[in-house]
Formats: C-alpha cells, sequence, structure tokens
C-alpha cells in the first residue's frame, strides 16, 4: 500500500559505532524512530525527520542522555504513515 513501510535494515549490523536505518520502500514523508532495550524501554528517540524512497535514518550510538550504550542486542522500531517496522540490531563493545 502507498506510505507503508515495507522493510528495516540496520547497517551496519553488527557495529561499533553509528548505524543507519534503511527504510526499504518508494515512498516519502515524516517518520520517526525509537531504539529500544530487549525490556522495551525507549534508549533513544529519533526524529521525526523527512526521508524519502529508500531512505536513511542515522544513529550515533547514544542514549537519550548523550552516553554511548552497551553492547547488547537492542531494536529499531521505525514509524511511518500510520504502519511501524522492527528490525533487531547487535551493537559491538
Amino acid at each position: 500500500t502507498p506510505g507503508a513501510v515495507h522493510a528495516l535494515r540496520i547497517e551496519p549490523n553488527p557495529s561499533f559505532g553509528r548505524m543507519q536505518l534503511v527504510v526499504e520502500d518508494g515512498s516519502t514523508g515524516l517518520t520517526e524512530a525509537d531504539i529500544l532495550d530487549l525490556q522495551g524501554r525507549v534508549v533513544r528517540h529519533l526524529g521525526p525527520v523527512w526521508v524519502g524512497p529508500r531512505g536513511r535514518i542515522e544513529w550515533d550510538g547514544t542514549d537519550a542522555g548523550g552516553s554511548r550504550v552497551s553492547g547488547g542486542v537492542y531494536l529499531a522500531r521505525l514509524k511511518r504513515g500510520g504502519k511501524v517496522e522492527t528490525s533487531r540490531f547487535t551493537v559491538l563493545r
């Protein structure tokens, strides 16, 4: 459907630092993303930002306070056009 988020990929995965949330669809729109720990707590909120077709949102690997996150498994939750997409990734330290 138009405006739907069809896929979310994290690059690189795993990573030691900066990562990009890659939206793999052809739509354009305001997009928000949350980085979550495995307990579902929001570590960092990104956006809203305008993302075009096959767009990217960069995350610098820090929490809301600006500190680097611990190594481990996290989730990225992307919201755009009333749709939500989630992807799992690993931060190495």
